[in-house]
């Protein structure tokens, strides 16, 4: 990460101008510093991996003798080393290069260093305390408190398969019978099918008294299975019926009002003479 203020210095600015572009010019500069941080090594062992680093894509060595000109890489017999990197390197590479140092005067490789984190790691005995928290002391992720599974142990399968099986048999026990006089009305929508119940039939026979309960039925059903268009959905089968019921029974009664009223004879005399019923002297 470069050092705030870079972008004002005169170095960047030659660089930038060299390069053609400040974009360009700070683009190249972390890409090569991110992999010397990372390391806490600031040395190149050559232009070409320099070049490499910060992906370069122009001419060969153009990129690598402008850092050096504008004093951005240093000529060392070694290769070409980071200007000032130690000065400017953030205080992590610092102390990781402390532990770099520490482990090659020990001897160990990374792949050692890495096998000895993990055995300390995992050689840490999970403490418990009085509060039922679980906490892993060496792991500060760990550190964040996590509550243990509750005490309370879940019912058997078994038991759980019969509290399921009774509250289905007395959903069922529960359930309205359906009138066998009922055929099975197709319907719209999620349930397909529907069937008057026992109590409906009931109900619908205490209020049309005069009607054959099962002969319309028979007329719904042929009704709705010749006007598949004119489908309920089964919640609305009900009242379908129902209004079937309702206009069957009136549409009845005006008939038998209407065969049933006495045709009056016409009292007007000129009607009367009209129609042979009498004359004048």
């Amino acid at each position: 990460m470069a050092r705030p203020g870079l972008t004002r210095s005169p170095k960047f600015a030659l660089l930038a101008r060299t390069l053609g572009s400040r974009a360009l010019a700070l683009g190249c500069l972390e890409l090569i510093w991110e992999p010397a941080y990372e390391n806490g090594n600031p040395l190149y062992a050559s232009p070409e991996l320099v070049e490499s680093a910060a992906d370069w894509t122009g001419g060969a060595g153009v990129l690598a003798c402008a850092l050096i000109a504008c004093r951005f890489l240093d000529e060392t017999p070694n290769g070409l080393e980071i200007h000032d990197f130690w000065t400017h390197a953030p205080a992590y590479v610092h102390k990781r290069a402390v532990r770099e140092a520490e482990r090659q005067q020990r001897g160990e490789t990374i792949s050692d260093v890495r096998r000895k984190a993990a055995r300390a790691r995992w050689s840490k005995v999970i403490q418990e305390d009085a509060s039922g928290i679980q906490t892993d002391a060496t792991d500060r992720r760990l550190h964040a408190k996590v509550r243990t599974p509750s005490t309370q142990h879940p019912a058997p399968i078994e038991d759980s398969l019969r509290s399921s099986s009774c509250a289905d048999s007395s959903a069922r026990a529960e359930a309205p019978a359906p009138d066998p006089d009922c055929p099975v009305f197709r319907c719209d929508g999620p349930v397909p099918t529907w069937k008057a119940t026992l109590e409906q039939r009931a109900r619908w026979s205490a209020a049309y008294p005069s009607l054959s309960i099962p002969a319309e039925y028979a007329k719904a059903h042929a009704w709705i299975e010749d006007n598949p268009s004119k489908r309920k959905t089964a919640r609305g089968m009900p009242r379908f019926v129902g209004g079937w019921f309702d206009r069957a029974q009136n549409g009845a009664g005006r008939r038998l009002a209407h065969k049933s009223t006495p045709v009056e004879p016409p009292t007007d005399p000129f009607l009367s003479i009209a129609l042979g019923q009498g004359g004048h002297a």
